[in-house]
């Protein structure tokens, strides 16, 4: 699926010595990853589970980046099973680049590019919450365990980090306490919601446009420092 934008590769400076810790910031969202994802890092493939603060992972746009906040939360889901749209998606193996099945949060940001989204919005690139995935190869709502395990990544910045079934899972970088900032639309990545994000996921799913939501992991020529770049996909 995606291709390197123009600007990668120019990648941000990073202070020397261990990452600071985010003190007074807060991760928000409803995202997250369960503990058994793994994700690109500067050492292979590797559960989020198993990640710490100063590991390096491989991002979208930006090469390899140092982790500076992990948080891990337990979470119970309560019984009867939550309204479809606060539910965990289901990604059943094969859907994606996937061989066994994945779990995402519903509200998980996803990178995915369309023709849709450039018509409407400008830019091919937008973040779409998973649960929108709903209805594309498979992909449904549904009921992993009473009790999950969830970790959220951040680093200095907003960036995309490459996970398993070749997905684009979206990274916000943490907010102060208390900071009332409008994300949508703010920085790198245009997180879409509403009417705009419906049409982009319609369309996806009408059209199973697996190559707009996912890359092939096999595409990438090694979890290095300056990966090559892909080529571009079709987009829907």
């Amino acid at each position: 699926m995606f291709g390197w934008n123009e600007t990668a590769w120019t990648e941000p400076p990073e202070a020397a010595g261990d990452p600071p810790p985010c003190e007074d910031l807060l991760i928000t969202g409803q995202g997250g990853f369960f503990n058994g994802m793994r994700v690109a890092t500067q050492g292979g493939w590797r559960a989020v589970g198993e990640l710490s603060a100063g590991d390096r992972l491989l991002t979208f746009d930006h090469g390899m980046q140092t982790v500076v906040d992990i948080q891990r939360d337990t979470l119970h889901l309560p019984s009867p099973p939550l309204d479809p749209a606060d539910s965990p998606v289901l990604v059943p193996p094969g859907a994606l680049f996937n061989p066994q099945r994945l779990w995402l949060m519903p509200e998980q940001g996803l990178l995915v590019e369309s023709d849709t989204a450039e018509d409407a919005l400008g830019d091919p690139f937008v973040v779409l919450p998973a649960r929108l995935l709903a209805g594309l190869q498979g992909i449904a709502p549904a009921r992993p365990a009473d009790v999950v395990q969830i970790t959220t990544i951040a680093f200095r910045q907003d960036e995309v980090i490459y996970c398993d079934g070749g997905l684009m899972a979206f990274c916000p970088h943490p907010e102060p306490i208390g900071a009332q900032r409008l994300r949508r639309g703010a920085g790198l990545y245009r997180l879409v919601a509403g009417r705009a994000a419906e049409r982009i996921a319609a369309r996806l799913r009408d059209h199973g446009a697996v190559s707009s939501v996912a890359s092939d992991p096999r595409a990438l020529p090694g979890i290095q420092e300056a990966p090559a770049r892909p080529g571009r996909p079709e987009r829907v």
